[in-house]
């Protein structure tokens, strides 16, 4: 599924430019709290400069923009398990855009958590928050996201219907025709035959693996 990552860059729809703050130190590169916290008098561990640095990456995503927003957002991608509990934490406390924005990392862990997480969030009243749920479920094999998928080839703003017909090809390895850009009474007529082709398969297909789903297709 790492096939998403190319596809998922461009999900970020209201991608909003101020940097995380690092030093070098001893040729070893650290976060501006870590420079005040020395300056004051403590001396944390490796992992506490880590844990601080992963925190201040996660409030930055808050206000950063364009190239800021996508580089610290793959940076917490590559931080792995090491980013989940502080973005879980995170999470209750952020504005809508933030955490449509820390649900797409997510979508790239792994955990029981993660995905109740994701799946918490398939009913957000926020359509980008609905969006990065549902696609980042989807990239984890989990196909009941489908639905959450299906239901933004509808949606009047093009830009979530062009992202979900690519997530749902990748996902499932088909795409009824639909164009983003067609006549709505096109588009209308694939959304059709995706909502019965869901209501014949979900049962057989969401017990399968997402792999063997794309595989048998067409």
């Amino acid at each position: 599924m790492r096939g998403f990552m190319a596809c998922l860059l461009g999900c970020l729809f209201v991608l909003t430019s101020a940097c995380t703050t690092t030093y070098k130190q001893n040729g070893t590169e650290v976060s501006e709290a870590y420079v005040n916290s020395v300056e004051e008098g403590e001396n944390p561990s490796t992992l506490d400069i880590h844990d601080q640095k992963i925190a201040t990456v996660i409030e930055s995503v808050s206000f950063d923009r364009g190239s800021s927003l996508l580089r610290d957002l793959q940076w917490l991608i590559a931080q792995k398990e090491l980013a989940e509990k502080p973005i879980l934490e995170a999470l209750p406390n952020v504005d809508d855009r933030t955490r449509a924005n820390l649900l797409y990392v997510l979508g790239f862990l792994r955990s029981p958590d993660v995905l109740d997480t994701l799946r918490d969030n398939l009913g957000h009243r926020n359509p980008a928050v609905r969006f990065e749920a549902a696609a980042g479920l989807l990239q984890q094999g989990d196909l009941a996201a489908v639905p959450t998928m299906v239901s933004f080839l509808e949606n009047d703003d093009r830009r979530f219907r062009y992202k979900a017909i690519q997530v749902l090809r990748e996902s499932t390895g088909r795409d009824f025709g639909y164009s983003f850009s067609a006549p709505e009474e096109l588009r209308n007529a694939s959304v059709t035959q995706w909502k019965k082709w869901w209501g014949a398969e979900k049962k057989r297909l969401m017990f399968r693996p997402a792999s063997k789903v794309r595989k048998n297709q067409k």
